[in-house]
């Protein structure tokens, strides 16, 4: 406790002498060790001045509490060892900007060919420190980000920044790195059935380390979060990531699954992530827009907060600015990540490990045998007449029909063609394993759950496609997706049929009313119009080449408005036909 008061102090003195103008955390503690015996932190080594964004070069002293100790370091994201560089002398930081690129160098990232920046880009220094005490013990490992002389309004804007620590092992290296195509789709190109051009199969899936997934494809991890606001503390964490998404870990610039555990030092953030009240998260996103990658790049955020006041869950998302080991990876919409934990953090009285989720037909929370209470659920709805009223009262036990209508009447509205109503991809329930009718959100029905929308709103048709009945699509389609037999046999009943259609006309005149919706794109287009630039020009033209970024992504902007405008002009029509 008192080492902590010396380095708030100090900080204190740094601040008054006007050396660094961003008020950030402390340099982090990162659980990953070599060995057995690890000190508590108070032993790891001190760092003298914290992450953030200094105007001038200056040496930075690394010390250690306990005498006679042995300090190590390295600068390239690695976790330092006995074979790194010993400290012997405080440690000059420049700005690394115009030196060469390191990361942003590798290829092997992307299947369709690799764009890498003809320019160096933005960079920090990163450091990370451990020491060897007398007896041998090792201390845990200290991280700092120190970016010299660059003017963080100009070069950034207002948002938030994640510098990311990793063992660039752990992302690019051919055997075991989670960012690149590596030996998994090296060994597949050289197979039979592969597809030459592209790296798929006949069966179209994507091969390559960046598309595995599970346990055995996360790394340690640290961040450190430097908030936009310069008077407001960051914070930082120890953590495992991974690459997340479909097909959009094809793309140059991947997103990431970031996810706290006890085995790497933190069980969860207590942070402000999103600026709605809720301080403890187990795990968030960073997303690169997915589908929407190369368009308007917040349709998913938007979208979501657009119906956020509905009775479904919905994720809050905000801007962030990424650093890798110190060099820049772009804008990422930092947003909330769904679990067991995200159900209890939100206050509804259900503990995470009474949490069931189930993911496009399969157990994401839960043990497998909880399938079970899904499919007896679907199947009651499915194989009985709604139109029975003591059958929908049933059903209104097993599921919440407001919820159910609401999602419903959201994914129509937007059109979204990956969907629980078309390919039966990207929608999510949640219920109480044992219900508790004292809790309101306990009483063991299942509830919805939106992400992903990106695949929606006129994507890829120009914003032209706003006439389009996806209502009809729905309800007299042939489609088995689970939505969409489930929709047509609760329509049957006429309490749920008026419950379904007064959602319809909400999402019209209430969620996308026009000039809610013309507000909503104006303030996501200031914050994401800058930072979409800059990160066109770290990662590639792509559909860009014919036009200058500003041309290019305003108008994929305003095909975005043209739908939303064209879908309100037209959608009570299609409301009214059924």
């Amino acid at each position: 406790m008192k080492d902590s008061k010396l380095i708030l102090i100090f900080a204190a003195v740094l601040l008054l002498l006007g050396t660094a103008y961003a008020y950030t955390s402390e340099g982090i503690v990162s659980a990953e060790v070599r060995e057995d015996t690890v000190l508590p932190e108070e032993y790891a080594p001190r760092f003298s001045a914290r992450t953030g964004f200094y105007d001038e070069p200056f040496f930075l002293t690394i010390s250690c509490p306990v005498k006679g100790a042995e300090i190590y370091y390295t600068m390239d994201g690695s976790v330092p060892s006995e074979e790194s560089p010993h400290y012997e002398a405080p440690v000059p930081l420049t700005d690394r900007t115009p030196q060469p690129n390191v990361l942003s160098a590798l290829a092997g990232v992307c299947p369709d060919g690799d764009f890498l920046p003809s320019e160096p880009v933005l960079k920090g220094n990163v450091i990370r420190a451990m020491a060897v005490l007398p007896d041998g013990s090792r201390s845990r490992v200290t991280n700092g980000t120190y970016f010299i002389g660059i003017d963080r309004e100009h070069a950034i804007g207002s948002l938030p920044v994640i510098s990311m620590y990793a063992d660039p092992q752990d992302l690019f290296s051919h055997e075991r790195g989670i960012y690149v195509l590596g030996k998994i789709y090296e060994d597949h190109m050289l197979s039979e059935d592969a597809d030459t051009e592209a790296g798929t199969s006949d069966t179209d899936e994507l091969y390559g380390n960046c598309f595995m997934r599970g346990r055995e494809w996360e790394r340690p991890a640290a961040i450190d979060y430097i908030p936009s606001d310069p008077e407001e503390r960051g914070f930082s964490s120890d953590l495992g990531i991974r690459i997340m998404g479909g097909n959009s870990r094809a793309y140059m610039q991947k997103s990431f699954r970031l996810k706290c555990r006890s085995e790497y030092g933190d069980k969860n953030i207590y942070y402000d992530l999103f600026g709605d009240g809720h301080t403890k998260h187990k795990s968030f996103l960073l997303r690169n827009g997915g589908n929407d990658y190369d368009y308007a790049r917040f349709r998913d955020p938007m979208l979501q907060e657009l119906v956020s006041d509905r009775d479904i869950e919905t994720q809050t998302s905000v801007p962030a600015v990424l650093f890798i080991d110190g060099e820049y990876w772009g804008l990422y919409a930092m947003t909330e990540d769904y679990d067991g934990h995200y159900i209890e953090n939100r206050g509804y009285g259900v503990k995470a490990e009474n949490v069931v989720m189930i993911k496009n037909g399969t157990v994401e929370e839960g043990t497998d045998a909880d399938i079970t209470l899904f499919n007896d659920m679907v199947d009651y709805i499915t194989g009985n007449d709604m139109s029975d009223e003591s059958c929908y009262d049933t059903a209104c036990s097993m599921l919440d029909m407001q919820s159910f209508a609401d999602y419903c009447a959201f994914n129509i509205y937007i059109g979204n063609k990956d969907s629980f109503f078309t390919n039966d991809n990207n929608w999510l329930m949640w219920r109480a394993r044992v219900p508790d009718q004292n809790k309101e959100k306990g009483d063991g029905r299942w509830r919805m759950m939106v992400y992903d929308t990106d695949y929606s709103t006129g994507i890829y048709e120009n914003g032209e496609d706003y006439g389009g009945d996806t209502l009809g699509d729905v309800l007299e389609g042939s489609s088995d997706a689970t939505g969409s037999r489930l929709l047509r046999a609760l329509v049957k009943n006429d309490g749920f049929a008026k419950l379904f259609s007064d959602s319809l006309y909400d999402m019209r005149n209430s969620c996308f009313e026009r000039e809610r919706v013309k507000e909503a794109v104006s303030r996501y287009l200031s914050e994401y119009e800058k930072p979409v630039y800059d990160t066109y020009e770290r990662f590639g033209p792509g559909e860009r080449l014919w036009s200058d970024p500003a041309e290019y992504y305003n108008m994929r902007v305003g095909e975005l408005s043209k739908w939303l405008a064209g879908r309100y002009e037209t959608f009570e029509g299609r409301i009214v036909d059924y």
